[in-house]
Parts: C-alpha cells; structure tokens; sequence
C-alpha cells in the first residue's frame, strides 16, 4: 500500500515564469536558490530545514564540477556505479537538465514527452512553458550521440537514477511527475551528468517592490464570492480621482456631469446678436437725444 501525503504546492506550476520571472501580484512571490546542487543536497544530509528536498537518496561513484552545479553519476566495473534521488519539499519547485552518453536513450525511453533537436536549454524550456505541467522534454536528435532531457518537479515529484541498477532505494530511470512516471525504469548503464537549471520555493507573504497594478487586477486579498453588488466587485470603484466616478459599463473613471456646468454651456451657446447689455441701450438713448438736440437748434 502506498502512502501519499499531502503536500503544499505554490500556485504557480514549475513551467510558469521558466525563465526565472515573477508573477505580476502585490503579495507572493519565488525565491531563487543560489546554493550549488551540491550544497543543497548536503544540506538535506545535514538535517537542515531549509533544505528544499524533502527526501535525498545518493552514492555509488560520483563526483560535481561546473561550479558545484553538475553531479556527474558515473558507470563502474569495480565498486558501485553512482545514483541519486531527489523529491522536492513542500512549496518547492526545480528544474534539471540531464546527460548521458547512452545514444538516444531518453528519447527511445520516454513513456510520453515532447522533443525536438537539441541546441541548448532555451528551446526545451521555450516548449514546456507552450506545453504545460507536467510533461517532460526530450533530444530527437539523439542517435549517435549523447541523450538528453529537462524537466520540472513540483512540491511532491521526484525524480531518479541509478546509472547500473545498483541501489534498492532508487529506480534506474523514473521522473515522477503528479504521480505520472515519464520514462521506462531501464538501466542508462553509461556516465549521467544531472545539472540543477535553478530551484526554488514560493514565499506567500513576501511582498513584490515592482508590482504594477491594473485595471483589471483585485485589490491584495479582495475575493470575488458572487454575492456582492457590483459596486464591491469592482476592484477600482474606490480608487478614482475626485471629480470621477466609476462606470461599469464604460469599465473605468469618467468625470461627475455637474447641472450648474451644464446650464453655463448652454448661455455660451447663445446667439450674441440677441444677448443686448445694459450698456448698450445706454449709448442708444444718448445718440438719440443729441439728434434732437441738433434738430431744435437748427
């Protein structure tokens, strides 16, 4: 009977924000590990919390280069061939690429998994950001030279190689994604090189400095439960400039139509031949009587 135990996932899943972005929210956001993938590991080994695998299987002949950041499994005839394994903790994701210089391997092994040529990461992680999670990518390109592979493991996923077949704790070749395994459990039975692209874990409450707010975003915190009039709804009717208010059907602040503004147009829009002042009919009357005043006279 196998025992499945709840774990905490971020809201996000592994292939979004790939490239190491961040979502556009006031509150939440990733943590990006800059430890090597030989410190984290070790760490785990040391007991210390913040690791972020939540169980680590490794041994046999192996050894880091590339700044710590590559585990080189190699393939032995005397001694024991290496292997590892990997799940990540609660609230943690990573991404791994892998090597071996077994042709074609991945590609012949992939239970389900999508592929193209091989020219580096980008273009893996360019398709399974398209693709979604889960799902695993693989070298189609492979056949006379090595295999290779990336992948994404959310809080809960693992994944294992044992080069040789040689430790009871760890399966030859699985990726273990939401309980999905990707490949066939067949021995590599070649040098494997596992690089760390990057880990990290999701800190709900760290606030985000370059959050940019929308129209269309909520207030941090503000959930829509469909009981609300429309004016709570709105996630902006709070925050127009005086003079505005908000309008559903416009979807955003127009000025306040103002009565005593409106009659004022309307004077502006008279006729001026028609709007005769005071002044006027003064200079009028004055005219008139010098006229007889001249006529008398004569």
């Amino acid at each position: 009977m196998r025992v499945v135990f709840d774990v905490a996932k971020p809201p996000y899943s592994p292939y979004q924000f790939i490239d190491r972005t961040q979502p556009n929210v006031a509150k939440g956001q990733f943590v990006y590990y800059t430890a090597t993938l030989k410190e984290l590991i070790q760490a785990h080994i040391d007991g210390d919390q913040n690791s972020p695998f939540q169980t680590v299987y490794i041994g046999g002949t192996r050894s880091y280069d590339e700044g710590n950041n590559r585990l080189l499994l190699e393939s032995v005839v005397f001694g024991t061939s290496g292997y590892v394994s990997l799940k990540m903790k609660s609230n943690f994701q990573a991404l791994f690429y892998v090597r071996t210089e077994n042709n074609d391997y991945f590609e012949d092994n992939a239970q389900d998994a999508i592929s193209s040529d091989w020219s580096d990461t980008t273009d893996a992680r360019q398709m399974l950001a398209e693709e979604g999670f889960p799902s695993v990518w693989v070298q189609d390109d492979a056949e006379f030279s090595d295999s290779r592979t990336v992948f994404g493991l959310d809080s809960g996923d693992y994944f294992s190689i044992d080069v040789d077949g040689e430790s009871s704790n760890v399966a030859q070749m699985r990726v273990r994604l939401s309980g999905v395994d990707y490949f066939n459990n067949k021995e590599i039975s070649n040098e494997t090189y596992v690089w760390k692209l990057w880990i990290r874990k999701w800190e709900a409450d760290l606030e985000n400095p370059d959050f940019v707010k929308d129209d269309g975003d909520q207030d941090d915190g503000d959930q829509d439960d469909g009981d609300q009039d429309d004016d709570q709804n709105d996630p902006i009717s709070d925050d127009c400039p005086d003079g505005f208010v908000y309008d559903p059907d416009v979807g955003a602040c127009v000025p306040i139509e103002d009565d005593e503004d409106d009659d004022d147009d309307d004077k502006d829009d008279t006729n001026p031949i028609d709007d005769v002042s005071g002044g006027a009919v003064v200079l009028v009357a004055i005219a008139i009587g010098l006229i007889i005043y001249v006529a008398v006279k004569a």
